[in-house]
């Protein structure tokens, strides 16, 4: 079986601004900040609230914007559609895009399948969704997104023999996990024996809490990647980092000011990040309208505690 280089460490979910189309321009001032902290960067149009024409949104930013990311970063794409044909095109969309570039650097295609297909017959759809691709592959399962497109009465997590199945074909190699502790216990058992499958947490509270040693993928690291990446490095490399009681009481710190960020933006973290990077003068576009009532004057309090990217200030 093929293996891929997939990086351990710190993903950073990159933040997005509410534009239908990417700009190289709107990253200049976000990837300096971010490129020598991350050991990836995931482009998820969906999470940002991004749903027009997803593929030609996902081939722009490959053509225009991929450059500006450092050729050393892997890039993972996110190829979800609101349906399988939509997925499909998507898919097209980015193989037809990446040409010679994936011969240059690491690029992953993920999917989060449940948004748009139950478990039932999804080894098979991967069976001929992925037939004509050469690009590896990563699975997502988040059940707090799914809820928005599911009936109640639908599974909202993958079941882990379902998993197993789709990690049986070519190029599949890893999962990001955005569920409880629960879940992700079972998949890291019922892939145990895949030493070359790599399961990232997709929630920042469960790293923090109880951390893998594959890394995590994260949205607040957009703000504050320093703090990140000890964190992710201290998880993902215990034996490298000394136990002295002060390294311990900084890391502790770092963690229980990144559980208060998480908490703080969870309930509409794509309007209240773009908010405090346009504050920042990273992004120079409005971050579109809040989902929550409150969720601006949460950002109005933030920026006033931190004015400057990636500083840490007591919450």
């Amino acid at each position: 079986m093929k293996k891929y280089n997939l990086p351990r460490g710190l993903i950073v979910s990159l933040a997005l601004p509410q534009k239908k189309e990417p700009e190289a321009a709107d990253f200049t001032r976000l990837f300096p900040m971010l490129n020598t902290r991350i050991d990836g960067i995931l482009i998820d149009p969906l999470f940002w609230k991004i749903r027009d024409d997803l593929a030609r949104y996902q081939r722009l930013f490959i053509e225009r914007c991929v450059d500006a990311i450092p050729s050393h970063v892997p890039v993972f794409l996110v190829i979800t559609g609101s349906s399988e044909s939509e997925t499909r095109d998507i898919l097209e969309a980015v193989l037809g895009a990446v040409g010679q570039i994936k011969e240059t650097r690491n690029i992953f295609l993920v999917d989060l399948p449940l948004w748009y297909h139950s478990n039932r017959g999804l080894p098979d759809y991967y069976r001929g969704l992925l037939s004509k691709s050469d690009l590896p592959v990563l699975l997502m399962n988040d059940p707090e997104r799914i809820q928005t497109s599911k009936p109640f009465y639908r599974r909202r997590n993958l079941v882990p023999a379902v998993l197993k199945k789709i990690a049986e074909l070519p190029g599949v190699c890893g999962l990001i996990n955005a569920s409880d502790i629960k879940h992700g216990l079972s998949y890291s058992r019922i892939m145990r024996d895949r030493a070359d499958f790599r399961i990232y947490d997709g929630k920042e509270s469960l790293f923090l809490e109880n951390p893998n040693k594959n890394g995590l993928v994260s949205v607040t690291a957009n703000l504050f990647p320093s703090a990140w990446k000890l964190i992710a490095e201290s998880s993902t490399r215990l034996e490298d980092f000394p136990g002295m009681p002060d390294m311990i009481k900084q890391r502790w710190l770092l963690g229980h000011f990144l559980q208060q960020v998480s908490k703080e933006i969870d309930r509409d973290a794509p309007f209240f990040i773009r908010y405090v990077l346009n504050y920042w003068g990273v992004f120079e576009d409005p971050p579109g309208s809040p989902s929550g009532y409150d969720s601006e004057t949460r950002a109005q309090r933030f920026v006033k505690f931190h004015p400057e990217p990636d500083k840490i200030q007591p919450l």
